[in-house]
C-alpha cells in the first residue's frame, strides 16, 4: 500500500525574523527569498535552507508532498488532505512548535 506523505518545515511565523546588521526584517515571501536569506551572512542562524533532500525525494517519489515555510493556516489546510505520514524539519529552538505540529497531525488523523 502506498502511503501519502507530507514533509514540512516549521511555519514561517516561527522563524527568527531579525537580521544581525541593522535589525532589518527578513524577506520570506517565497522559498527563493528564504533561500537567499539563509545564504546571507548578515542574517541570524534561525533559517533553514530549502531542503534539497526532500526535493530529491519529491522528484523521485511523486506521492510525497513538500510544504516549505508554510503559515500555520497553510499547514492546517494541508493536513485536511489526509496524510498517512507527516515529517517535520525543525531546529532545536523550534522543538515546541514541531511538537505542536505533530499534535495537530495526530488530531487530523
Amino acid at each position: 500500500m502506498r502511503k501519502k506523505v507530507l514533509l514540512t518545515t516549521i511555519p514561517v511565523e516561527n522563524i527568527a525574523l531579525t537580521a544581525r546588521v541593522e535589525r532589518r526584517g527578513v524577506p520570506l515571501g517565497t522559498p527563493a527569498e528564504c533561500f537567499a536569506a539563509a545564504n546571507n551572512i548578515e542574517y541570524i542562524n534561525g533559517f533553514t535552507l530549502p531542503n534539497y533532500a526532500t526535493r530529491f525525494l519529491q522528484a523521485n517519489l511523486p506521492s510525497i508532498d513538500v510544504l516549505e515555510y508554510p503559515t500555520w493556516d497553510e499547514y492546517r489546510a494541508a493536513l485536511a488532505n489526509g496524510y498517512d505520514v507527516v515529517g517535520i524539519s525543525f531546529w532545536t529552538y523550534t522543538a515546541r512548535e514541531a511538537a505542536a505540529m505533530a499534535e495537530m497531525a495526530r488530531q487530523a488523523g
